[in-house]
């Protein structure tokens, strides 16, 4: 059996484009992958608000009551293709997935693009 080349957590997360939200929507963290489908650096993207990339979460509060926006958890759980904008000002549609680390310190969302 060969070993892993990195921690399996660092592997899954990095092939994934994944963003770490706060409740409020702001961007706490990014995948690598995320950063190279939309064009920004990490630290661009860090305390910058989720509707830069998907302009369909401008106005919304992305965790009501301690759970993820029932509305935008429905879009979601459907399939619903939302717009989600790159560093340059394209656009392209992309499923989202939403999951809840269990987080004892914070209410966080994370945000998975499925391009």
């Amino acid at each position: 059996m060969r070993p892993l080349q990195q921690p399996v957590s660092n592997a899954c997360i990095d092939d994934v484009a994944a963003l770490m939200l706060d409740e409020r929507g702001m961007i706490l963290d990014c995948s690598k992958s995320a950063e190279e489908l939309l064009g920004y650096l990490r630290s661009e993207l860090v305390w910058r608000h989720v509707s830069l990339l998907v302009p369909h979460f401008e106005n919304n509060t992305m965790i009501l009551n301690g759970k993820v926006n029932p509305r935008i958890r429905y879009l979601c759980h459907c399939g619903h293709l939302f717009k989600v904008r790159d560093r340059q000002g394209q656009s392209f549609l992309s499923e989202i997935h939403l999951f809840e680390p269990q987080n004892q310190d914070r209410r966080t969302v994370r945000l998975i693009l499925c391009h």
